[in-house]
């Protein structure tokens, strides 16, 4: 290891604490016991500090192995102490959006499967986090949503270093069982409870939250997103002053955030879809409304789950499903009792990964998902998607067919596809509600697509979505226009399809 040289200006030299070593994207930690603010300038990263105690603290994650320099400067500009440290190489980094999926800054794709786990009950919510994120990685999870409010993990007005040291604990057993974690930094119903709220500037006690959160967890790639708020339209009626607020909020995490993870907020209604924030994507929440005290005109659409993920896949902008599920009470949902085997929930997985950024996350992890032991739907989806070359520049979203007895979703390329075809009868109000067995088509339908190699050979599989089977494999040929004609067989309800190009093709 290369020497490591330290200069301290104005400090006692045995109350600073700097890290001895560092490896690439691995937070390495600074203390500053005699100083209540700094910033570290590592290899030209800006990171602010946040109080622990009487002094400081600064997390900082290098992203380049090497040699590295730093310098801890005080808020009047002194230098607080510099040094260099040698990074040793790492793997990993913060999640980007590249060409409409989530991957790493090496182009490792990232598939983030998981529920909401939201918040969990009592004084300590650590036990409940990590019981859920064991039962999630066992079955192939990798991403969850959580808040940060009043009732479980949120740092209040006050700033409670209980609850923040709480949000620690929480990331770090999801870092142990390679988890990431979309943190929801506000929510409508705390926000509510705080007159003027939304004005612009941002109100002292907002600034001083965001301002900690991403000083206190923004070096730690634990964290894929910040979620300024859960469903902003509920605590903010008037569009134009939510889309202020959210530009002014979006505006000081990014200028505090070398990473520049990704910010997001998301929306109970329609709003996100003419929102003018500068989001790196919008949350969008389908869920559906049976079993709700509304009426028939605002209950019907829902009755085919997967028709606002049509909708919103007609829009100009990245979006993900980031709550789903049968709208209801935790201990009255009705749709739940009647889902024993998850079909809404798989429905909205797969319309989630075929049309918008990622799966779809339902909101009913401990009543629905863990009481049925419906955690292995997120390992079939994860293998049949494997079966993908991601890095494959492009390959992209299959558009919807507006018409015809079955909608294909999926991903596909001229060399390659992953396809959903789904039986647009096959409505989970079908089978639940009218009681009507799932009996798939009738006679079998052809499903062409076009964008193919003209007169290449392709092998055809059949992977079963509810529990990642593999199923009989064919080869087929695409014709003199780049178009192959796959068949739906009557009868089938769930089935999933990956076209390769074979190996004689290959070669």
């Amino acid at each position: 290891m290369r020497a490591w040289l330290l200069l301290f200006v104005g400090l006692n030299l045995s109350a600073l604490e700097v890290p001895a070593r560092a490896t690439a994207h691995q937070v390495a930690v600074w203390r500053v016991p005699e100083a209540p603010a700094a910033t570290l300038t590592f290899d030209g990263l800006r990171r602010a500090s946040f109080a622990v105690g009487g002094g400081c603290e600064i997390r900082h994650a290098p992203r380049r192995p090497g040699l590295q320099s730093w310098v801890l400067t005080a808020a009047d500009g002194r230098i607080l102490g510099q040094g260099q440290v040698e990074v040793a190489p790492g793997d990993g980094g913060p999640v980007r959006v590249v060409k409409r999926r989530l991957a790493l800054p090496d182009g490792t794709p990232f598939l983030a499967l998981g529920p909401n786990l939201a918040w969990m009950e009592g004084d300590d919510p650590l036990p409940g986090f990590r019981r859920a994120f064991e039962r999630l990685a066992r079955h192939g999870g990798t991403h969850a949503r959580v808040w940060l409010c009043s009732w479980s993990l949120g740092l209040g007005e006050d700033l409670d270093p209980r609850r923040a040291a709480q949000v620690d604990a929480v990331l770090a057993e999801a870092r142990a069982r390679h988890l990431r974690l979309t943190l929801v930094l506000e929510n409508h119903t705390d926000l509510r409870r705080q007159p003027g709220w939304s004005a612009v500037p941002l109100t002292p006690a907002i600034a001083r939250r965001l301002d900690v959160a991403v000083a206190r967890w923004g070096a730690d790639d634990t964290v894929l997103a910040w979620e300024l708020g859960n469903e902003l339209d509920l605590a903010e009626a008037n569009p134009h002053a939510l889309d202020r607020w959210l530009i002014a909020a979006a505006a000081r995490v990014r200028a505090q955030d070398p990473d520049r993870r990704p910010v997001i907020s998301s929306w109970c209604g329609p709003g996100w879809a003419t929102s003018s924030a500068p989001l790196d994507w919008f949350g969008v929440h389908p869920y559906v409304h049976e079993f709700t005290e509304v009426d028939e005109g605002f209950r019907a659409p829902s009755r085919d789950a997967l028709r606002e993920f049509e909708e919103a896949a007609h829009q100009d902008r990245l979006w993900w499903a980031m709550e789903g599920g049968y709208q209801g009470q935790h201990d009255h949902n009705p749709g739940n009792d009647l889902d024993h085997e998850g079909l809404l929930l798989r429905q909205q997985l797969w319309a989630g990964f075929c049309l918008g950024l990622a799966p779809a996350m339902t909101w009913w992890w401990d009543t629905h998902l863990d009481a049925r032991n419906l955690w292995p739907l997120y390992g079939a989806l994860g293998k049949i998607a494997e079966r993908l070359t991601w890095q494959d520049q492009a390959l992209q979203q299959v558009a919807p067919n507006p018409q015809g007895p079955v909608r294909v979703l999926g991903w596909a390329s001229p060399t390659q596809a992953l396809l959903w075809p789904q039986v647009r009868a096959d409505t989970w109000y079908r089978a639940l509600v009218k009681q009507q067995p799932r009996s798939g088509l009738a006679q079998r339908q052809p499903v062409r697509l076009g964008g193919f190699r003209p007169g290449q050979g392709y092998a055809w599989e059949r992977w079963q979505p509810v529990d990642g089977s593999p199923g009989p494999v064919t080869t087929l040929n695409a014709d003199a226009q780049g178009v192959v004609t796959l068949t739906l067989e009557p009868g089938t309800v769930d089935e999933v399809w990956v076209l390769r190009l074979t190996d004689a093709e290959l070669k």
